[in-house]
């Protein structure tokens, strides 16, 4: 019987077969038995026809003569049988091969990212070879594609032998670059290469709620045409990309700075990204909890990371109060009527990010939308049905910017910021001590987010304005970096 094995002292390779072969692998012997039969078979064949032409036969010479042809079949068809035998070792030794090699690339890849140094986010961007794979193997192994299998040209690995099964023995690490003597060919569907992403949803406790945001690392070198690119293809409203600060940000006690991106444009600040960077920086090990300071379009703003998990608490920017916008236009740019809107007048303000801020009823907040573009001369609306004095409901909120690629956004924390300024200025909240009031958004776009607002007060002036949300991990992977 014929078996896929090591030939190291297994039961079933007799030594009558292999003698000659020593410890040397079933390849070998399978190939140097192939090679005698086809010489045997030319050997018979040559008898036979010998046989055949000499004329009158006797009985014996015509019994040799069908014993020769039946010798000649059954070497036709071992040769048919050691084919299939080679196919099926190769099969294997190719599965267990891939297997091993795709282990050792997943290790290397998770070992890659953010790391600690002195205190600093550094970030590291780990490159991959492409896999490749035999041109004229199976496309499907085991229900995997071909390119699953991993493998690096010039690579050696050990790989555990099927052998294992039968006499717990092991043939010498194969080579790649030479398996079977076939060619190998570049093929993968991950380009490389490529960069570690996360995706968290912030302001939540809850996976697949709250407003989704992709942290890429390593983007350090990027361009900011590349880094608009993959912005662009993750399409949520922000892609945040942390960087090692410079040595001026360092010596001002800067942690990390960030870059914040929309499917179309940069913004020098937003608070989702803010609060969900550094929540899984300090997760992953490449910031401490505690106080952190993050640099920006805005400034370097301040972040506290409760430790084990818990919420982050955003402080933003300066202060910043700006017009008041007309009443009926405001209605009209939301699709509402100015019977719709509270009596609260709409402005502008921020604290770092400028938004338009238009109070309605609660009837209408689900009504609101943006028509036919953004008319109000800020390129952020928020939209706030403020509860009724008296009343301890909380705020509900939703925002649009269509003008830099957001529809609508399940949770705006820079927005939430703006919002306590403005209120403070047009007399929703106290103008001296500390004001605290929780934000509802996303409700309508079924991604629930809960932000908790802080606002510092004196002389009816905002001197700080603070948002905290929790943060939950939903995904990572890798993504290819695009062309310059």
């Amino acid at each position: 019987m014929l078996v896929a094995c090591c030939g190291e002292g297994c039961p079933e390779l007799g030594t009558d077969l292999f003698g000659d072969l020593g410890a040397g692998r079933v390849e070998d012997g399978l190939l140097l038995l192939a090679d005698v039969v086809h010489q045997r078979r030319r050997q018979l064949l040559d008898g036979v026809v010998e046989v055949l032409g000499a004329g009158a036969l006797d009985l014996e010479q015509r019994e040799q003569g069908l014993v020769a042809l039946g010798v000649l079949f059954l070497a036709v068809l071992g040769l048919v049988v050691i084919d299939g035998v080679l196919a099926d070792q190769r099969r294997v030794d190719l599965r267990l091969l891939g297997l091993a090699v795709r282990d050792e690339q997943v290790r290397q890849r998770r070992a890659g990212g953010l790391t600690v140094g002195g205190g600093v986010a550094q970030v590291t961007q780990q490159r991959l070879e492409p896999p490749v794979v035999l041109e004229d193997e199976l496309d499907d192994v085991s229900g995997r594609g071909a390119w699953d299998l991993g493998v690096r040209h010039g690579d050696s690995m050990p790989v555990p032998s099927p052998c294992r099964l039968s006499c717990g023995t092991a043939p010498a690490a194969p080579t790649v670059g030479s398996v079977t003597g076939r060619s190998l060919l570049y093929s993968s569907t991950m380009p490389s290469p490529t960069l570690r992403f996360d995706v968290v949803d912030v302001f939540t406790t809850t996976a697949f709620t709250g407003n989704p945001l992709a942290v890429v690392h390593g983007a350090q070198a990027l361009s900011t045409a590349q880094l608009q690119s993959l912005a662009r293809e993750f399409h949520l409203s922000e892609t945040a990309f942390p960087m090692e600060p410079t040595a001026q940000e360092r010596a001002r006690g800067v942690d990390y700075r960030l870059r914040i991106f929309t499917p179309s444009a940069e913004l020098p600040f937003a608070g989702h990204p803010s609060v969900g960077t550094a929540w899984l920086l300090a997760r992953q090990g490449a910031l401490a909890a505690g106080r952190v300071v993050q640099a920006c379009g805005a400034g370097d703003l301040p972040l506290q990371v409760t430790p084990d998990g818990g919420p982050v608490t955003l402080t933003g920017g300066a202060a910043q109060v700006g017009e008041a916008l007309d009443r009926d236009e405001a209605a009209a740019w939301l699709g509402l009527t100015p019977e719709d809107l509270v009596d609260v007048p709409p402005g502008i303000a921020g604290t770092g990010l400028a938004f338009g801020f238009v109070y309605v009823k609660g009837e209408a907040l689900g009504r609101a939308r943006l028509v036919g573009g953004n008319g109000l001369g800020v390129d952020q609306v928020y939209v706030v049905a403020w509860p009724p004095p008296g009343e301890a409901d909380d705020v509900r909120a939703r925002m649009f910017a269509t003008d830099i690629g957001v529809p609508e956004d399940p949770a705006t924390g820079s927005a939430a910021l703006g919002l306590a300024v403005h209120a403070l200025s047009v007399g929703l909240l106290m103008g001296e001590g500390t004001s605290r009031f929780v934000v509802r958004q996303g409700v309508e776009m079924g991604r629930p987010s809960t932000l908790v607002v802080e606002v510092d007060a004196e002389d009816g002036q905002t001197t700080a304005a603070r948002v905290s949300g929790n943060v939950v991990a939903v995904s990572s992977g890798e993504v290819a970096i695009p062309s310059a």
